[in-house]
């Protein structure tokens, strides 16, 4: 099963988004793949990835989840039935540069 990240920047440089990303990377402890770096429309720069779960089960999924963005950020809002998926959002990042998170979870992947 694959957790789907996506991290609002502040920044438009290349260099101070990887830095973010690395952070996040290291706080995380798992492999990325599928990153991909763009252009906010509302200013910034998103950075994308995917990291495998080390889970199969659904609720343990989810817990996991959950757990591992506690590491990154803090005040969490899911924007889901968590029966089906996991969007979950958060404003308050533990890092400078970084200003919302995404991450989800789909249980039909």
């Amino acid at each position: 099963m694959h957790l789907h990240w996506k991290i609002f920047t502040e920044s438009e440089k290349e260099k101070s988004v990887l830095k973010v990303a690395k952070w996040f990377h290291d706080e995380i402890g798992l492999e990325a793949d599928n990153i991909l770096i763009q252009p906010y429309h509302k200013g910034g720069v998103t950075y994308s990835f995917n990291t495998e779960l080390p889970t199969t089960e659904w609720s343990d999924s989810v817990y996991f989840v959950l757990a591992l963005g506690q590491r990154v950020a803090r005040g969490w809002q899911i924007f889901s039935s968590i029966e089906e998926e996991l969007v979950a959002w958060s404003n308050k990042p533990n890092i400078s540069g970084a200003t919302n998170v995404q991450i989800s979870i789909d249980r039909t992947e």
